[in-house]
């Protein structure tokens, strides 16, 4: 057993597995996360400016191109017309599930996924959950998303059950529950003009989220800080999370950081266009086509290797709509001249082929309309799902540093027969209670499909 001691009086423990945790406040000194922030402050900036450098500049010009095209083909929305069979195109305030429904009807095309309902009580919210997971004999780790989401805000990848309460818990919308994929992440952006027999696959680009490979000794702390554009991130985003940062990983465990919040651009992308092989294009062809409507935008999916890429053997994680970006364009080695005439190609297509869904009778979504969805989004996620993103803390310490007073909290108590009693409260009063095994599966009934 090792213990180190710090100068507020919290210690450091390691227990017989190698894993550290502060003891016995459960948080990280003052000190210490002074100097974590410290330390990366003056890399925040130039590790922004890095990153983002070639996208915000691609994205200058462009604003003048789309003005043109919506000129030319005299609407400010015709793009939303580009996917019929999604709401607004896929532009926003579309549902992932209704999307994974559709593809779905390829048998093994969908990584397996059940929806739990907003309009249910946490307490049902979390039993639906469980039911899922025993009834399709899902183990996690499980991956946790709203039904309408973003940029990757609000995905969560969950180790265990206790996890998956406290996520369900802090969100308050439809939620998302998936089977991890094991396996290398790949964008792929398929177009296809109405009336063609064939779409095309226009890119391909494999997507690296940023790793740490613990050594058994170091903190996830100290490994953050020995990459620095990766504790820059951490540290612009306000993801110091005391309990998570001061556990030591096994020696060789590789912990992905989006599990801790990183969204989907903190990823780094690579072009992997020589992946095209007409076995993957035959594969994509078909998934798009069990989707109606659906002529234009990019699949995420996952798969073993690239060589299993290749040769179409892979599963869908979701499919984003006309909003999405062809990834590659993120590769460092593609200009900003590049992905500027990259962004100009697929806007031009998406007008093109909203102009021809228009010819056969599709309306584009009123300007106005989607207005207000784009305000909606802007300002519609749950303060809960921001709070979630990368954090670990209990429900109580989060209220208090907060200052909502009546955020949800969990409380489990032990009972004399073996099981847990869950009670859910906020203000000071019960909002729901259950009592379950002291395993997630011990108190799990068959339950039907729909969640």
């Amino acid at each position: 057993m090792l213990s180190i001691s710090y100068t507020d009086g919290g210690t450091c423990v390691a227990d017989a597995r190698g894993r550290r945790h502060i003891s016995p406040s459960g948080s990280l000194s003052k000190p210490m996360i002074a100097a974590d922030r410290a330390y990366v402050a003056g890399l925040l900036f130039a590790g922004f400016r890095r990153r983002f450098r070639a996208q915000w500049l691609a994205y200058v010009p462009l604003a003048f191109y789309l003005c043109w095209l919506m000129l030319r083909h005299r609407s400010a929305t015709l793009f939303t017309a580009a996917n019929p069979g999604i709401a607004t195109g896929g532009t926003t305030g579309e549902s992932k599930s209704s999307i994974l429904e559709k593809l779905g009807r390829i048998e093994g095309a969908v990584a397996g996924f059940a929806v739990v309902r907003a309009d249910q009580d946490a307490a049902a919210r979390i039993r639906a959950a469980r039911q899922w997971i025993k009834r399709c004999r899902v183990t996690f780790p499980v991956v946790l998303k709203p039904d309408v989401g973003q940029r990757g805000l609000g995905v969560a990848v969950v180790r265990g059950h206790d996890e998956m309460v406290r996520y369900l818990l802090r969100t308050h919308e439809a939620t998302i529950v998936q089977r991890f994929v094991e396996g290398v992440e790949f964008g792929i952006f398929y177009r296809r003009m109405p009336g063609e027999p064939r779409g095309h696959i226009v890119s391909i680009a494999e997507t690296r989220h940023p790793i740490v490979v613990g050594d058994g000794r170091a903190t996830l702390g100290a490994l953050l800080r020995e990459g620095p554009w990766v504790a820059a991130r951490a540290a612009s985003r306000g993801m110091f999370n005391a309990g998570r940062l001061c556990t030591v990983p096994f020696e060789g465990e590789r912990v992905h950081l989006f599990e801790i919040g990183f969204c989907s651009h903190n990823a780094t992308f690579v072009d992997r266009s020589d992946l095209c092989t007409p076995m993957l294009e035959e594969t994509i062809e078909t998934i798009s086509r069990a989707h109606p409507g659906f002529f234009f935008g990019r699949f995420d999916v996952c798969a073993a290797s690239a060589a299993d890429l290749e040769r179409g053997r892979f599963q869908v994680i979701e499919l984003n709509g006309v909003l999405a970006e062809p990834t590659h364009i993120y590769d460092p080695a593609t200009s900003i001249a590049e992905a500027f005439r990259v962004l100009r190609r697929q806007w031009r297509d998406a007008f093109e082929i909203g102009a021809a869904n228009r010819a056969q009778g599709v309306r584009p979504t009123p300007s106005m309309a989607l207005l207000r969805l784009l305000l909606a989004k802007v300002h519609g996620p749950s303060r809960g799902r921001r709070e979630f993103a990368g954090s670990n803390l209990d429900h109580e310490a989060s209220a208090r540093m907060t200052g909502v007073k009546r955020h949800p909290v969990l409380r489990v108590k032990a009972t004399p027969q073996g099981r847990q009693h869950i009670a859910i409260s906020a203000g000071g009063g019960t909002l729901a209670s259950l009592q379950v095994g002291m395993t997630p599966e011990a108190d799990m009934t068959p339950g039907s499909n729909a969640i």
